[in-house]
């Protein structure tokens, strides 16, 4: 009896059908791995550059070639420099190497951002200017109708923002284009307004819708304030995530200032009287996130969040001064 020979699994036409195979096999599985882990992380270079808060505000970033250095390097406080390797005008700040990127930081160990009338600085958080704005509680331009103004907003965290909304609280109408920064750290215009003029309103929100699908975590303001009249202040600007939740800024440079003396200061800011009405032991803490520097807690009138600036301890509360952030640990 002839028995038929029985054909190897590894016989050349079964060797032709795995080699099609393997291809289409390895793209399903890369495929699926990719959606397990999720989407690429785009601000990771970033967020370990800042070195869990121990640097913020971002001023510059810049790709660069450092092979000497480790992937992480922090290279200290520098001045200004006006060219580094084809990167031009430089500002003063902390530099810190994220391989391949230069981070130059406004905050960094040692310093916490001031908190001045009239200040960029007033332009964090929710809005609480009055109007008109006498105790200097929005961001005001040094001089009048000055040019090439401009407001930069860093948030707590990367978003997918789907709209503005800038809270003008004196001469608004300034406001003549918006940009985001990149994850590169390009900059890259996200709206301009062609007819910049003043208007009737004395204050007004003016909301800007951005384009999809951009993930950012600072926002660029241009002012043209030579052709609105006045000194232009801005208390606030929201930004809305794709999930329609508003956010705010929690650190803020510009181009001028009607605010005396430093943006950030060698020491913790003064405390501001606590408001008896709204001793610290109402609060119930829901969340401390120190990385992200938000601390939201539950007041009677409902949830809020309130802000560190940078690494100081003290936590601004809208309208009702300040407390102190330790004292919430506990």
């Amino acid at each position: 009896m002839v028995r038929e020979a029985t054909r190897s699994p590894y016989s050349p036409m079964n060797r032709t059908v795995v080699a099609l195979l393997l291809p289409v096999v390895c793209s399903i599985s890369a495929r699926d791995a990719a959606a397990q882990h999720g989407p690429p992380d785009l601000f990771a270079a970033s967020r370990q550059a800042r070195a869990n808060g121990r640097f913020g505000m971002l001023l510059r970033q810049f790709r660069s070639d450092e092979p000497a250095l480790n992937d992480h390097h922090e290279a200290g406080s520098k001045p200004a420099i006006a060219n580094y390797r084809g990167a031009c005008d430089i500002p003063a700040g902390f530099w810190v190497w994220q391989r391949p990127f230069w981070f130059v930081f406004r905050d960094g160990p040692g310093t916490w951002p001031a908190r001045r009338p009239f200040g960029p600085e007033a332009a964090c958080g929710p809005p609480d200017a009055s109007e008109p704005d006498t105790e200097g509680m929005a961001w005001a331009t040094k001089d009048l109708d000055a040019k090439d103004e401009w407001l930069l907003l860093e948030y707590a965290a990367p978003l997918r923002g789907t709209s503005l909304e800038v809270h003008e609280t004196h001469n608004p109408g300034a406001i003549a284009a918006v940009a985001i920064l990149t994850p590169q750290g390009d900059e890259l215009e996200m709206w301009r307004n062609r007819d910049v003029k003043s208007t009737a309103e004395a204050q007004r929100i003016l909301h800007i819708d951005l384009p999809l699908g951009f993930e950012f975590e600072r926002v660029k303001l241009y002012l043209a304030s030579e052709a609105v009249a006045g000194r232009n202040e801005i208390d606030a600007v929201g930004l809305r995530d794709d999930k329609g939740e508003i956010h705010w800024a929690c650190r803020a440079t510009a181009s001028s200032t009607l605010a005396p003396g430093p943006e950030v200061v060698s020491s913790v800011p003064a405390e501001v009287p606590r408001d008896p009405l709204l001793p610290w032991q109402r609060l119930r803490v829901e969340t401390l996130d120190e990385q992200s520097a938000i601390l939201r807690v539950n007041l009677s009138g409902g949830p809020r969040s309130i802000y560190f600036e940078g690494g100081c301890r003290m936590v601004p509360v809208p309208q009702f001064g300040a407390i102190v952030a330790d004292s919430l640990r506990h």
